[in-house]
């Protein structure tokens, strides 16, 4: 081996129904043709130490790879036809979903050609390829190892286009590393926070091929003593790799009520959206988005979540991920603004700064607000993609899922069936709420004051007859 509430949540979630030429397989679908890289596990952890003031900690990720296809993937040495590696780490705390780290990415060298993922067809190319089936290990420190990690701003992850040479970032404890301020592991500060390191492939071949999108796992982990970190439960067992999934979709398997979809950007790379209102914010409902760029180049520069007329919206807020160790990126965060179409966030045009702080690749950034508009109100979202292109932007459209406005008996319908539910629910919200545990309450709510009572009776009444 080389060392190498009354609070109820919901979720929504944006899609667009654009989808790109190719899309990678799903669960259930055929095998993919051609070269297909995965982060097939996440098996080391090591943790570097932190800067002198103690303020931000390194740490690096051991990845084994797999060729899933039915092809050779090529992984040559100091060119540009071998695999780069991105490190990233997320938390979940309070209802958020949001990344706290990211490395510079690791350039792939020699493949070992091993069996992780069953027997290994040894290519023909020998270490210069890694094979049908064949697995190749990084080590933890070997992902962290300075001389080998480049910068992530070089690479087209839709393409995988990458130079044969690049800069390395320098030494220390900490540079290049995946980063994380100790404020965001500080257990005093996080109570309940789950914590999550993910990896990321990027190859030519296999973007050429089509197979991009399965190229990101992620897994638990938890903060240790001194802020180590390990793959071990302090209340026994240990977390397994989540195969083929980028991270934000754990979000949703850890909250149900969270929405997620992806939509991918024609003649571009793919996106992940995942959103979740939940009743009782400053102006009746709280909103939190989580937006994952997975490989789209052409990265995000603004969204606004569109609003209906007389709608307010507050508070509000934004969260994005350091670039570090001389990347160009700006750190500014993206300034909200409460437009005449609703809530609106976005960082300096491209003409104006090409190296602004868009949402690129490999990242995640959260946008929150408050809302007088309940969630079956709120129902379209624009994303204006960054770097020059067509389109310019896209229009999402928001699933409101088991949110049905009127419909009080969720047979997914708004007829008459729901006309006893609807005056028991206005007349006796509990008992209403016993009869039909998983109904929400606030699909009574048809004027979108954030209560369900007897202001609501003519809209409902406007419901039923269409």
């Amino acid at each position: 081996m080389k060392s190498r509430a009354f609070s109820l949540t919901l979720g929504i979630c944006l899609t667009t129904g654009v989808i790109g030429a190719r899309s990678q397989a799903r669960a259930g679908e055929p095998d993919t043709v051609g070269p297909d890289v995965i982060t097939a596990d996440l098996y080391q952890l090591h943790h570097w130490g932190a800067n002198t003031p103690g303020t931000i900690h390194a740490y690096s990720v051991g990845t084994i790879s797999c060729n899933v296809g039915d092809t050779p993937l090529s992984w040559h040495n100091y060119d540009n036809q071998r695999p780069v590696i991105g490190q990233n780490m997320f938390r979940l705390r309070d209802g958020r979903c949001e990344q706290i780290g990211q490395s510079w990415l690791k350039w792939g060298f020699l493949a070992l050609n091993e069996n992780f993922c069953g027997t290994c067809i040894i290519p023909p190319g020998g270490g210069s390829q890694l094979g049908v089936n064949c697995s190749d290990p990084y080590s933890a420190t070997l992902n962290g190892s300075q001389g080998g990690l480049g910068p992530k701003s070089v690479v087209n992850p839709f393409t995988g286009d990458l130079p044969a040479n690049h800069a390395t970032p320098g030494s220390g404890t900490i540079t290049g590393r995946l980063q994380v301020h100790t404020t965001d592991l500080d257990p005093n500060q996080n109570a309940g926070a789950l914590y999550f390191v993910e990896g990321h492939y990027v190859s030519p071949d296999d973007a050429a091929a089509g197979n991009l999108y399965n190229n990101a796992s992620y897994r638990q982990v938890w903060i240790t003593g001194g802020y180590g970190i390990t793959f071990t439960n302090p209340q026994g067992g240990s977390s397994s790799t989540v195969r083929n999934k980028p991270a934000i979709e754990v979000w949703k398997a850890v909250d149900p009520t969270v929405g997620l979809k992806l939509l991918d950007v024609p003649g571009d790379g793919r996106l992940y959206v995942a959103c979740k209102a939940t009743a009782g914010g400053l102006g009746g409902w709280h909103y939190e988005l989580a937006i994952q760029n997975l490989n789209c180049d052409r990265a995000v520069g603004s969204i606004t979540v569109l609003l209906p007329s007389g709608a307010t919206a507050s508070n509000l807020g934004f969260h994005d991920v350091d670039y570090h160790s001389g990347e160009p990126y700006s750190g500014t965060d993206w300034p909200g603004t409460i437009t005449a179409a609703g809530p609106h966030w976005e960082t300096s045009a491209y003409a104006t700064d090409p190296n602004a702080n868009a949402l690129r690749w490999g990242t995640i950034y959260n946008f929150r607000f408050d809302s007088s508009a309940a969630p079956t109100f709120v129902t379209e979202a624009e994303l204006t993609l960054f770097k020059p292109g067509s389109p310019t932007s896209v229009l999402a459209t928001l699933d409101q899922g088991v949110w049905l406005l009127g419909d009080l008996n969720c047979d997914g319908l708004v007829d008459f069936d729901d006309i006893n539910p609807f005056v028991e629910v206005v007349s006796d919200p509990a008992g209403w709420q016993a009869a039909h545990p998983n109904c929400p309450l606030l699909n009574g709510d048809t004027n979108g004051d954030g209560m369900v009572d007897f202001d609501d009776i003519n809209n409902f009444v406007a419901l039923l007859s269409g």
